[in-house]
């Protein structure tokens, strides 16, 4: 097979997300059972629907924010001694080699601090919720530091493909990491979730960016072309596992090419109260990539 790391043009991101678009409005009423809701959107925000989530309790007040806020205190542990954290917590910087020449008969991991990881393989690059800054906050001096440090720079990266983005939470969506990673892969895909485009666009990025909602799926050739949207996901059965294995492409089995999917799955997260996600609230949709 061919698993060669590839360059994608500028355009796919819009040729992937006019095939999303044309699957949403194509849709039967009914094309969706047995899988993941459709987002709903009122007054401009996307909401939980109570008639599919029935059990969804609300608790996105300040009150509840205050609440959690005093419940908490007296518990946090504290934080150990650098000598401690390094003989615990050891940062190894990774070979720069092995990142650029990645074995493509295996799955190569990248941990990268906290939610970030790189993986690799059969040719294809993936970073998930990268964050490389000292901080995640509205500002760069302030709000929760780094217990330990990120063990390569944005610069170190070998060439991504495609960068998944979860929520939009500080520690997972960081606006001095997308503005370095757009500058250094200026041809990285940005997966993210319904409704965040327009903060990318806030960031002068303004293409390379998909936005998903629930049980979506993209499916990119490494021959640079865009396949056909795939159908929605299976919703999980009681165990957690999909009902079902994703339906592939319908080009997929005729095409001698390495290809990447990338899922859109729901997320599972406590809420906590930010700046970012309090003036943000509804106005963008959580998932978890797969």
């Amino acid at each position: 097979p061919n698993t060669q790391v590839v360059t994608m043009p500028l355009d796919l991101a819009a040729e992937l997300q006019r095939g999303l678009e044309e699957q949403r409005r194509a849709e039967a009423p009914n094309a969706r059972a047995g899988c993941f809701p459709r987002a709903k959107k009122v007054g401009g925000r996307f909401v939980i629907d109570p008639q599919v989530f029935p059990d969804y309790v609300d608790l996105h007040s300040f009150t509840n924010f205050l609440q959690w806020r005093v419940g908490m205190c007296g518990k946090t542990a504290p934080i150990p001694s650098a000598d401690a954290l390094d003989k615990a917590l050891p940062v190894v910087k990774p070979d720069p080699i092995i990142l650029a020449q990645p074995n493509h008969d295996l799955v190569q991991a990248t941990f990268l601090g906290h939610a970030s990881i790189l993986v690799q393989w059969q040719g294809w690059t993936v970073l998930a919720d990268p964050l490389f800054s000292e901080r995640c906050g509205p500002l760069s001096r302030f709000g929760p530091k780094r217990i330990r440090p990120c063990p390569i720079e944005v610069r170190d990266l070998p060439d991504v493909d495609v960068v998944v983005i979860s929520h939009n939470h500080y520690d997972h969506l960081d606006y001095a990491t997308v503005v370095a990673l757009a500058a250094s892969q200026p041809t990285a895909l940005f997966c993210v979730p319904l409704g965040m485009k327009e903060w990318f666009e806030g960031c002068d990025i303004h293409t390379n960016v998909v936005e998903m909602d629930w049980g979506e799926e993209v499916t990119i050739d490494d021959t640079l072309a865009p396949l056909a949207a795939a159908p929605p996901s299976p919703a999980p059965d009681a165990s957690g596992e999909p009902s079902s294995s994703p339906v592939s492409s319908p080009n997929s089995s005729c095409l001698p090419h390495i290809l990447l999917r990338v899922c859109c799955w729901y997320q599972c997260h406590l809420f906590l109260l930010t700046t970012q996600y309090m003036f943000q609230y509804g106005r963008c949709y959580w998932r978890r990539e797969g």
